[in-house]
């Protein structure tokens, strides 16, 4: 084996592991609080949704709420957690409300 192909191995790797890791970064969901907006880049959504999110599952006391429009696009504020109820807004024709 020569020095060529022992060295171009861990190249290879580093740059495979590389790509992986930014297309996982490109491809998270958006989590956490804070305002943010998050577009769809494939398909619209069937209907614009808001989530509003609970502390627990007694669904008492209010933390943080998601809509998301027809075109897409999320806007959540607070704290998204695994307690939600959700209500379906307006049903969607392409990237705007029927």
């Amino acid at each position: 084996m020569n020095l060529f192909s022992r060295v171009r191995k861990p190249f290879v790797f580093a740059a495979l592991v590389l790509a992986l890791m930014l297309s996982g970064a490109f491809l998270s969901s958006n989590r956490g609080g804070g305002a943010h907006e998050v577009s769809a880049t494939s398909a619209y959504p069937r209907y614009s949704t808001e989530y509003t999110y609970y502390s627990d599952a007694s669904h008492t006391t209010e933390v943080g709420s998601r809509y998301i429009n027809c075109a897409g696009r999320a806007t959540t504020s607070g704290t998204v957690t695994p307690y939600y109820t959700s209500e379906i807004i307006d049903v969607c024709c392409g990237s705007v409300p029927c």
